[in-house]
C-alpha cells in the first residue's frame, strides 16, 4: 500500500490495542485485472487465433 491510498479493513481490536484484520479491501485502478480473468482472456484469445488461422 502507498500513503494516501484508500482501503477498507474489517476485523476486531485485540485486548492489547492492536487491530486484527480479517479482511482488507484495497482500491485499484481501472486497468487492474485479476490473474484468473487474465488467464481466461489469454486462453480465449489463443483459441480465437487458432480457429482463425492466426490472423
Amino acid at each position: 500500500f502507498r500513503e494516501g491510498q484508500g482501503i477498507v479493513v474489517e476485523g476486531a481490536m485485540g485486548a492489547d490495542g492492536t487491530f486484527i484484520a480479517s479482511r482488507v479491501l484495497a482500491k485499484h485502478d481501472e486497468n487492474y485485472m485479476s490473474p484468473e480473468v487474465k488467464a481466461a482472456m489469454d486462453a480465449a484469445e489463443l483459441q480465437r487465433s487458432m480457429t482463425q488461422g492466426g490472423t
